[in-house]
């Protein structure tokens, strides 16, 4: 399953970057069919969708996407223990491991290497969101290449452990 939602950083010139992040695994730890990505309709306002990130530190992660990305900051708690970056109807937050500890949870640490999901950015110029992105501290884990659906993709992770693919737009066949 994808969740998207758009922002447009004043780093990438204009260039529109779509936010998704992509299931790779279910509820039940089973993987999702190659290629079954659904594309998550507009949300109203009484339904808003986050999508969480178990992280270390906080305003470190929020920092990375800054740098990497050119996503900024929309929200810190005083406390540091939670902060959401400004991607539009969905959000992409971050709580601290530790604060998840005192709500009874256990969040396992990521690894880009058995991800159980990516979040995906979308942009016009996958090799320089890539060298940004890699400039920015984010792990090589796939250098640009052009799918054979026609897409461009890379991969990186973040200094937690997140996979995230940094891509160009697919193009969906037009209808009939």
């Amino acid at each position: 399953m994808s969740l998207a939602g758009q922002f447009t950083p004043e780093e990438e010139r204009g260039n529109r970057i779509t936010l998704a992040v992509v299931i790779l695994q279910d509820r039940r730890g089973r993987e999702c069919k190659t290629g079954s990505i659904l594309i998550a309709q507009e949300l109203t306002d009484d339904f808003p969708l986050y999508n969480s990130f178990f992280v270390e530190d906080v305003a470190a992660s929020l920092d990375f996407f800054t740098r990497a990305f050119g996503l900024k900051t929309g929200f810190l708690h005083d406390g540091g223990d939670y902060g959401e970056l400004a991607t539009g109807g969905t959000k992409l937050a971050f709580s601290s491991r530790a604060l998840m500890r005192q709500l009874a949870k256990s969040p396992a640490p990521a690894d880009a290497a058995r991800p159980v999901f990516e979040v995906a950015l979308e942009t016009d110029s996958v090799p320089g969101a890539l060298d940004r992105a890699v400039s920015a501290g984010a792990g090589l884990i796939q250098a640009a290449r052009e799918e054979p659906w026609g897409q461009v993709t890379s991969y990186v992770s973040d200094p937690d452990g997140y996979l995230a693919e940094i891509c160009s737009a697919i193009q969906l066949p037009g209808p009939g």
